[in-house]
C-alpha cells in the first residue's frame, strides 16, 4: 500500500505540473499584450492570438518566418542591434522600430525582449506594444 501511496502522490504532482503548464500557455494565448518567442536568429517560434492579430497574420503562416520580414526597411538596422543585444545581454532588452503589418499601415512599436528558456534552447520572448500608427509614409523616418 505504501508503494501505491507513492505512486498516487507521484500522479498528482504530474497532473498539477501539467494544469500548471496549461494554464500558463492559456495566459500566453489570450494575453491582452503581443507575445512572440524568437530564437537567436529572429525566426519565429512562437506567438500569441494578440500577436498575430497585431502582425495581421494568422498564427500557423507565422510560425517559422523571420520577424523581420515584418520590420519597415528603415528600421532594420535597429532590429538587428536589438537581436544582437538579445544575445549578449542576461536581460531585456527594449527597442522602438516601424512595423509594416499586414494591415496595410506602418505601426511605432516598442518590443521588450528576454530570454526564456524552452527545452532544447533559449527564446527571446518579445512583448509587443504599438506606440502609433501612421498614414503617410513621410511620417514614417522620424525617430528611427
Amino acid at each position: 500500500q505504501e508503494k501505491t501511496l507513492e505512486e498516487l502522490h507521484v500522479r498528482e504532482q504530474e497532473a498539477a505540473a501539467s494544469s500548471r503548464k496549461s494554464q500558463g500557455a492559456y495566459f500566453y494565448d489570450f494575453a491582452p499584450v503581443a507575445a512572440i518567442d524568437l530564437d537567436e536568429k529572429g525566426i519565429i517560434r512562437g506567438v500569441n492570438l494578440s500577436g498575430a492579430a497585431m502582425l495581421g497574420t494568422e498564427r500557423g503562416a507565422l510560425m517559422g518566418m523571420p520577424f523581420d520580414a515584418f520590420v519597415s526597411p528603415g528600421s532594420q538596422d535597429r532590429y538587428r542591434n536589438h537581436l544582437e543585444e538579445c544575445n549578449r545581454a542576461s536581460e531585456g532588452v527594449i527597442t522602438e522600430l516601424f512595423l509594416d503589418t499586414r494591415k496595410g499601415l506602418p505601426a511605432k512599436v516598442q518590443i521588450f525582449s528576454y530570454p526564456k528558456r524552452e527545452e532544447d534552447r533559449v527564446v527571446y520572448r518579445t512583448l509587443m506594444t504599438e506606440l502609433s500608427s501612421r498614414q503617410e509614409e513621410g511620417g514614417e523616418t522620424k525617430g528611427r
